[in-house]
């Protein structure tokens, strides 16, 4: 797409160079019939204003807010000061400010939001992180390795066959799951595993306890519940119909730094990498602000902390 500068949005708009600019930047002295044409051109004409006294805004589009995505945000959040960009955080709700503001470009953190002709309406340079929406094939993004293989291989290993993974997100049979629950396949595949092992969504705490307990009727050994928030009370949960962890069963969750280490047992767990996240995504935006480039995904690996909620498979 053909860059568009600021002489060419004032000649568009019949102003000079520098009432063009003060309308932009939000200055009084320009009349409001005005200001409301300059901005309306600006966002036909794709007119960002990349030159080095600019501050380069990005919107951050945020469907809910639990561990995962708080500690992502705080990670861009530092990552956009270190290179002196702003942050502003979008809802779904609010996706028309989009159109009524001039971002620079958008990054969508692990939401279902898109919308099918995004490039034609925004025409904004997005880079999705962790997304779970049906992403469209010419937007980046940085996804974590899902963690499924590890935790399997890991699980297996320690005499485990009866393995459920518990996902939330019922209702959407998104990409983010699909790449997981294929890579969970194929390790239950290579052992022999497609008959006992199980991958199931679940909508709300009440629908988890509820397939936790035929589970466990089941005769179920090990769990992966993909949550970041679950580990207290799940650990309860278990416990309240009489089981030990690890004796009985294991349980790994995600990561939650703030507790996972400290409970009773502390949780194995899998951990994004929410520093290099950030950094790739920021990066990527760089990159495709500067000349279009930053196009290619990143994918980054979670790491295993193996601690005292896993144990070998109890013997029957």
């Amino acid at each position: 797409m053909q860059r568009t500068f600021l002489k060419d949005l004032a000649e568009a708009a019949g102003v000079s160079v520098s009432q063009a600019s003060r309308a932009l930047n939000g200055k009084a002295e320009v009349a409001p019939e005005v200001r409301q044409r300059i901005h309306e051109l600006a966002r036909k004409m794709n007119y960002r204003n990349l030159s080095r006294q600019h501050t380069v805004t990005l919107a951050v589009l945020i469907s809910w807010m639990d561990h995962f995505t708080a500690s992502l945000f705080n990670a861009l959040s530092r990552e956009a000061e270190r290179n002196g960009i702003r942050l502003a955080v979008i809802s779904p709700q609010h996706l028309s400010m989009l159109d009524e503001w001039l971002f620079d470009g958008v990054i969508l953190i692990s939401g279902r939001i898109l919308i099918p002709d995004w490039h034609e309406r925004c025409r904004l340079p997005l880079v999705a992180v962790n997304s779970r929406g049906n992403l469209l094939d010419r937007i980046p993004g940085v996804f974590s390795d899902g963690g499924f293989s590890q935790a399997m291989e890991y699980l297996i290993s320690r005499g485990h066959r009866r393995i459920a993974v518990v996902n939330p997100g019922a209702d959407i049979p998104t990409r983010d799951g699909k790449r997981g629950e294929k890579a969970f396949r194929s390790v239950a595949g290579k052992w022999g595993l497609e008959g006992e092992a199980r991958y199931l969504f679940y909508r709300d705490w009440a629908d988890l306890e509820a397939r936790l307990c035929r589970l466990l009727d089941e005769h179920y050994t090990a769990f992966l519940d993909v949550s970041c928030d679950n580990g207290p009370r799940l650990l309860d949960f278990l416990r309240d119909r009489g089981k030990q962890v690890p004796a009985d069963v294991s349980l790994i969750t995600y990561d939650n730094r703030e507790v996972s280490a400290y409970l009773e047992p502390p949780l194995t767990t899998l951990a994004y990498d929410f520093p290099e996240m950030a950094r790739s995504a920021i990066e990527l935006m760089r990159r495709r602000l500067k000349d279009g480039s930053g196009l290619n995904s990143v994918r980054l690996l979670t790491k295993l902390t193996v601690r005292g909620s896993t144990g070998p498979a109890p013997s029957r």
